[in-house]
């Protein structure tokens, strides 16, 4: 990823400045430089911004690895939700064909037997009887247990969709600072942009200053004002 904020050659630029402003260069004015201390300043908020931005940053690895977790998980419930509908299928597949076997027993046996002429059909429907009745009883404890696990993998279910709002709500904060940096960042470098024109300006005509043999006469003295005067120093323009 490229660097979001300002390079070394800045800071060496604005050392180099600095040094400009000695008691030998401009003896008039003992205080510090106006924009030169806004430089300073701007350096140590881009400074700041670049160590918050890398924290930042630094949440990425922990963020891709959620959603990697996420991932896993939902692929388990995905298999888990696919076993509880095979054995809904399979139970709906039992339920139709208990009623179908009680629709056929009563069909054969809802009825008044002549003893003991029909004994063997009697004996028959009561032994169908018990069949169905044991039936039955292991339907409901199966139609039980199968609702509590529709229960469970619901649980499951609420719980994945839990997780991933969480997760894209951290994300979007992540994205949200990221960008509030970025745009802080961007910021801080238009303005230096702004100051170092003015700067390298200031110490063009200090360097004609130093090197006139009359500055007064030949305007450096007045160009020297006009560039590091006023709108370089605190209330201290050279007058």
């Amino acid at each position: 990823m490229k660097k979001l904020f300002l390079s070394t050659v800045v800071v060496l630029s604005a050392i180099a400045f600095l040094a400009m402003f000695s008691p030998t260069a401009i003896a008039a004015e003992p205080e510090k430089p106006g924009l030169v201390k806004e430089l300073t300043s701007l350096l140590k908020a881009d400074k700041a911004l670049e160590e918050e931005f890398n924290l930042n940053e630094a949440k990425v690895p922990r963020l891709e690895q959620r959603n990697k977790d996420l991932e896993w998980t939902a692929g388990v419930v995905k298999k888990e939700i696919e076993k509880w509908n095979a054995a809904d299928a399979r139970l709906k597949t039992e339920v139709d064909n208990y009623k179908s076997d009680v629709w056929n027993h009563n069909g054969r046996c809802d009825r008044e037997f002549i003893l003991p002429d029909e004994q063997s059909a009697y004996d028959a429907c009561q032994r169908s009887k018990a069949a169905l009745d044991s039936r039955q009883a292991k339907l409901k404890g199966d139609i039980q247990f199968h609702k509590e696990q529709r229960d469970s993998v619901q649980e499951m279910i609420d719980t994945q969709r839990e997780q991933v709002q969480i997760l894209q709500q951290d994300i979007n904060e992540y994205n949200r600072h990221r960008q509030e940096l970025i745009d802080a960042g961007l910021k801080i470098q238009a303005r230096i942009s702004e100051i170092l024109p003015l700067l390298s300006a200031c110490d063009r005509a200090i360097a004609a200053y130093d090197a006139s043999p009359n500055p007064m006469l030949d305007g450096t003295l007045e160009r020297m004002k006009a560039e590091c005067g006023g709108r370089m120093f605190d209330g201290n323009k050279v007058e």
